[in-house]
């Protein structure tokens, strides 16, 4: 991903949440806290010293990947956006994403996935590739008397 093509990125998260959106039978008019997020990230690359990759087909786009290093051996894959009725598109920018990471820092040895937030069908997904680890997730709280 290069700052001429974070619109075209902008413009799929907003197709993609638009989507999700209208299949959960929420206001497709509304702007979710992860499209937020997504969209400060695009526009903020340099800064967060993030990185992405973005797959066209028919010379429109239709997936892309944005993360960056946690540590020198760790690269966080942060977000990971495709349109789901394109078979095979979501394994693609996966595969692109991992080969970026590679030839641009070939001392890493591990890609975190990050959460899989619950949902059956991205933690299948996650599942297929085979992860040599996978932490358990906390959630600390204070507790007031």
């Amino acid at each position: 991903i290069t700052p001429a093509n974070v619109p075209e990125c902008v413009e799929l998260e907003r197709q993609w949440a638009a989507i999700r959106q209208e299949e959960a039978g929420e206001d497709v008019n509304a702007v979710s806290e992860e499209t937020v997020a997504v969209i400060e990230a695009l526009y903020h690359m340099d800064k967060l010293g993030l990185e992405g990759a973005l797959i066209r087909a028919d010379g429109s786009p239709v997936a892309f990947s944005l993360g960056g290093l946690i540590t020198p051996e760790v690269f966080g894959v942060n977000f990971e956006k495709s349109f789901g009725d394109i078979q095979g598109a979501y394994p693609a920018i996966n595969r692109e994403m991992a080969r970026l990471v590679r030839a641009r820092h070939p001392q890493v040895k591990w890609l975190n996935r990050e959460d899989d937030l619950g949902l059956e069908g991205l933690r299948r997904a996650k599942l297929s590739y085979y992860p040599d680890l996978l932490l358990k997730k906390y959630t600390a709280r204070t507790v007031s008397s």
